[in-house]
């Protein structure tokens, strides 16, 4: 038909300008009468989102549908980005509460492994920040999300912080700098241990404490990630590291190793091995010696230049150290 081909509505539906035949997926399946295997039906995204927004999401197993669609389906993901967007228009309300119904379930499916790498993750992030105004609303609705991530995935809570909160021109210093002030202090009001840690750490979790700290990436500029906000951290590391947690062993050695130092030189960060571990800084060291064999083959070299330096640096220290004890 003539509508089919136009590329705005002439009818006043959604799907008229979405399924035009300038898009050359569409012109293909025009031509060879064929929807390859992996691509998503626009009926199917159309029926389960506008299924959604009349139920929002409550009390409908098709509705849920769309939620386990979006977790689960790369496909679908794109396809419903460019197509779900006229569903949206007059109730940010809605992007809210299906952003957390997604995040809910990347929380539910992955565990401590939640992260930005899931399915879902970066599609709704992208969908939201189309439509969702960077205000105090937004604000509070991240705060309750990093609770939710902290009790979970420390990579979730990082994930969340970076790809929602540290966006260009979304949110504004003030409203940044309050989110990460939340995260600080919610953590740690949660982390009361070492194994609260270790149940936070994913499988491949080794950069998750040195991004939680550091913050490295964020073009918005540095929030609160020097060693002394988060020096809190150090006894909790210790207790981790007590277990023998290649985890743990990975992670500090990552946090000590890969931070920003005063040159390339590979090395250890000598202000976060004295903030984080002081007194206790032996013992963390001979606790990574230990466990280098342990960790992911790609972390082992990290962790010996590490150990090294750490040792180096410790030592020279011993003599001054013997010295104030002897004059007292």
């Amino acid at each position: 038909s003539r509508e089919w081909l136009n590329e705005e509505p002439t009818s006043g539906g959604f799907s008229d300008r979405t399924q035009g035949l300038q898009s050359n997926r569409y012109w293909r399946r025009a031509v060879n009468e064929f929807l390859p295997s992996n691509e998503e039906r626009d009926q199917v995204v159309l029926q389960l989102t506008r299924k959604w927004v009349e139920t929002r999401g409550v009390d409908s197993e098709e509705a849920e549908r769309l939620v386990q669609k979006l977790t689960s389906s790369e496909a679908f993901c794109d396809k419903w980005q460019n197509l779900a967007g006229p569903y949206f228009l007059h109730d940010t309300g809605d992007v809210f509460l299906l952003s957390h119904l997604v995040l809910e379930e990347i929380r539910k499916k992955h565990g401590a492994a939640a992260s930005y790498d899931n399915t879902g993750f970066v599609a709704i992030c992208d969908f939201a920040e189309r439509r969702i105004p960077g205000d105090e609303r937004l604000v509070a609705w991240l705060k309750r999300q990093l609770t939710l991530a902290s009790d979970c995935s420390l990579d979730l809570v990082n994930s969340i912080w970076h790809s929602w909160a540290t966006r260009r021109g979304w949110l504004s210093d003030e409203f940044r700098n309050d989110i990460r002030l939340h995260v600080i202090r919610d953590l740690k009001e949660r982390l009361v241990d070492g194994s609260k840690l270790l149940s936070i750490l994913g499988p491949h979790s080794s950069v998750a404490i040195y991004q939680l700290v550091f913050d490295p990436g964020n073009d918005m500029g540095a929030t609160l990630n020097d060693v002394a906000s988060w020096a809190w951290l150090g006894p909790i590391m210790v207790e981790a590291l007590r277990t023998n947690s290649p985890l743990a062993v990975a992670a500090v050695g990552v946090l000590l190793g890969a931070s920003d130092k005063p040159s390339d030189a590979p090395g250890v960060n000598e202000v976060a091995l004295e903030n984080f571990f002081g007194q206790q800084a032996d013992e963390v060291v001979n606790i990574l010696a230990t466990n280098v064999l342990n960790v992911p083959e790609d972390r082992r070299r990290l962790l010996e230049q590490v150990v090294n330096s750490s040792r180096k640096i410790l030592a020279a220290r011993a003599p001054r150290a013997n010295g104030q004890a002897s004059t007292e």
